[in-house]
């Protein structure tokens, strides 16, 4: 037996009925057909109704985390106690966002000291400089300012240690690079900086062997700084806004989500107390009309509130009314 085979073994199996799609308790397409679906699945751990999460990803995880504290979820990436709290104030910047796998785990190895952010990765900006591991909307500022917040940021990213559960939410695998560090940048640079310096930056597209490398070394990151901590990974249905490849951004971003997809189940698969959950499946099979606003980029709020409604069910996080952390937003 291979060792892929004996994974695929360790794992849960669907409930039963679930696993047809026109015939027997609940085929796919009668589910589907009711306009609003999250796909089933047995968790392969439970989690107490207490436990503290951290998210990690783009928008949609910050959709997540909202939802989740609405619902009085202790989400540590939104203590109001965080030095970032004047960040997420206001969400419009995104500074806390992450987009692409190499972003993400450069965050973790910096919050964990594996790696220390070297000061060449601040790009001039006139008399001040930029930020390139954070959202392009991150303010300039001199040097001691930058880095400053810089330290923040990586306080704030080491609050994932003490969670009992970490959610990773990919975006893309359009991924721009630093050449001078080699490290990724969190997106596009800004244009006037790649004018004035086009050789810094490249474009290149992850290859799903890095896209496993990252979230393999993201896991085992965050495993050996809390052995007893769980992960659930997961990938944005958000489209890209735009690429920088050569294809129809319509292809881009099938190419972009195809990839995430196959590597964070596969990690799932593969890595004990390590769960994959299907927002991807849920957001993009419902109904558009009752899942996506206009603009096809922003999902509705009943369809999110279908989402973590399924999340909270299948790990246990569902409060009563005498739970310590009921009705906390």
């Amino acid at each position: 037996m291979s060792d892929r085979t004996r994974d695929r073994d360790r794992r849960p199996p669907v409930p039963a009925g679930f696993d047809t799609w026109s015939h027997g308790d609940h085929p796919a397409a009668t589910r589907i057909a009711k306009g609003l679906v999250v796909p089933a699945a047995r968790p392969g751990f439970a989690l107490s109704p207490t436990a503290k999460l951290f998210v990690i990803g783009p928008w949609f995880a910050r959709e997540m985390e909202a939802a989740l504290v609405g619902s009085g979820v202790q989400i540590g990436s939104r203590d109001p106690r965080s030095t970032l709290a004047e960040l997420r104030s206001n969400p419009s910047k995104g500074l806390l966002n992450k987009y692409n796998p190499a972003a993400i785990r450069q965050e973790i190895d910096w919050a964990a000291g594996k790696e220390h952010f070297p000061r060449e990765f601040f790009v001039p900006f006139g008399a001040n400089h930029l930020d390139p591991s954070l959202s392009e909307r991150a303010a300039p500022g001199d040097i001691d300012a930058v880095a400053g917040r810089r330290e923040a940021i990586t306080d704030y990213f080491a609050q994932a240690f003490k969670a009992d559960l970490v959610v990773i939410v990919v975006g893309t695998t359009e991924t721009w690079f630093d050449r001078r560090t080699r490290l990724a940048l969190n997106g596009p640079p800004l244009r006037f900086l790649y004018r004035a310096d086009p050789e810094r930056f490249r474009f290149r597209p992850l290859r799903q062997e890095e896209v496993l490398a990252h979230l393999r070394a993201v896991c085992t990151v965050l495993r050996d700084q809390n052995r007893k901590q769980k992960i659930v990974l997961a990938v944005s249905p958000v489209p890209i806004e735009r690429t920088y490849g050569p294809e129809d951004i319509i292809v881009a971003n099938q190419m972009a989500k195809s990839v995430l997809h196959s590597a964070v189940t596969e990690v799932a698969a593969s890595t004990p107390s390590v769960d994959y959950f299907p927002c991807f499946e849920a957001v993009t099979t419902s109904d558009s009309s009752r899942a996506w606003h206009d603009n096809r980029r922003t999902v509705r709020p009943e369809m999110m509130r279908a989402v973590i409604d399924a999340f909270r069910e299948r790990y246990g996080l569902i409060l009563n009314a005498g739970s310590p952390t009921a009705g906390r937003a």
